[in-house]
């Protein structure tokens, strides 16, 4: 079996990292789902859910923090958590 060059799945990472989120983000704004809180409770929950993982890693590592200077990562959770608010 030959393995795919790793350079050829480098495209793919931005979209898979932005589907981590907002999967992330919809658990967080299903947990507040369930305890029947506001849309401001579902956006905050997506939000630390979305990003805290991430958040930690660079912490972690001493890099700058992801979504201070990527806006799709807080957008990808808002998005998110009004669609389970909707629903």
């Amino acid at each position: 079996m030959v393995l795919p060059d790793l350079m050829m799945a480098r495209p793919l990472l931005p979209m898979l990292d932005i589907m981590g989120i907002a999967i992330f983000a919809v658990s967080g704004a299903l947990a507040a789902a369930r305890r029947a809180q506001t849309i401001v409770t579902f956006t905050f929950f997506a939000v630390v859910t979305g990003t805290g993982g991430g958040t930690l890693r660079d912490l972690l590592i001493g890099a700058p923090v992801f979504w201070i200077h990527d806006s799709r990562a807080l957008a990808v959770c808002l998005i998110a958590a009004l669609a389970v608010w909707l629903t």
